[in-house]
């Protein structure tokens, strides 16, 4: 009966002691290891991340408050920020992994965009939490007082699309945006000025408890949204994870066997993503899928 277990252990051992012995780099004593692949899911181990975006090819992770940037094909690590020191834990990935958004502390929610291949960074005429960036890197998106607005790159025009807002995201593979406002998931088109999808979460919240509805994203094909239903009981939170078909509008619940806020999709459409103890994990939910 022990056979598997041990045999499993073993081979994480192996790859562990394989992957450090490849290792790219190393800083402060930390080693920074390639992903371990086990059946159900693989990992980074860099340490200290505070929060981290994956489009891509890419993860854009905050470590010790500067912006780190690790390439999955060749499985190195680059810091992006010269020990700035500063860098908020929020920070987004375009869909082209031509440009990294981010928050510093000194300021009042502005936001910065860098270009990952120039390293420049450009200061935003605008102020906000969670931005995001369209596929076509013409626009912006981002949550001021609770107020989801847009702000386009090419004419500086800000336009505000709801109220009420706790999350918003845009999509990978068309000009819309995808957020919940209240107990209700949207898409809205830019293009046509409408919405597309109106979903209501209510159906899944906890009727003896306050709730809230956080973190949703879009898979990496556009084809599912994934999002957090978070519910104070007694004296404790409780989370429950959700994924969206856009194709049949139907709903799983997924028991990810987790505790965490910190989920993003990872570079294919049936893994996702988590933060653990300043590492980044990646769980395997093609049973949820197919």
């Amino acid at each position: 009966m022990p056979e598997k277990p041990l045999k499993c252990i073993l081979n994480i051992a192996i790859c562990y002691f394989i992957s450090i012995s490849k290792c790219d780099y190393s800083a402060d004593g930390v080693q920074i290891t390639f992903p371990v692949t086990t059946k159900n899911q693989f990992y980074t181990h860099v340490g200290n991340i505070q929060g981290f975006d994956w489009k891509g090819n890419y993860i854009a992770a905050v470590r010790n408050n500067d912006i780190w940037l690790y390439n999955t094909i060749n499985q190195q690590w680059i810091q992006k920020t010269d020990y700035l020191s500063q860098v908020k834990n929020n920070i987004c990935l375009s869909w082209d992994n031509a440009w990294i958004m981010y928050r510093i502390m000194t300021d009042s929610n502005d936001i910065y965009i860098m270009n990952i291949t120039t390293s420049e960074v450009t200061k935003m005429p605008i102020n906000g939490i969670h931005p995001t960036m369209s596929m076509d890197n013409n626009r912006i998106s981002y949550i001021e007082n609770d107020l989801l607005k847009v702000y386009c790159l090419e004419d500086h025009s800000i336009s505000v699309i709801d109220s009420n807002v706790t999350c918003a995201e845009f999509s990978p593979s068309k000009n819309e945006i995808m957020y919940i406002s209240k107990d209700t998931l949207y898409t809205w088109n830019i293009n046509q000025n409408l919405n597309q999808l109106k979903y209501p979460l209510h159906i899944y919240d906890n009727k003896d408890a306050p709730t809230w509805y956080i973190n949703a994203r879009w898979s990496p094909n556009g084809n599912y949204i994934f999002w957090l239903t978070e519910y104070f009981y007694m004296v404790d939170n409780y989370f429950s994870y959700y994924l969206l078909s856009l194709q049949d509008t139907t709903v799983e619940f997924i028991n990810l066997g987790i505790r965490n806020t910190a989920i993003r999709w990872s570079n294919e459409e049936t893994k996702l993503a988590y933060l653990t103890i300043g590492d980044i994990k990646v769980l395997d939910i093609s049973d949820s899928i197919y």
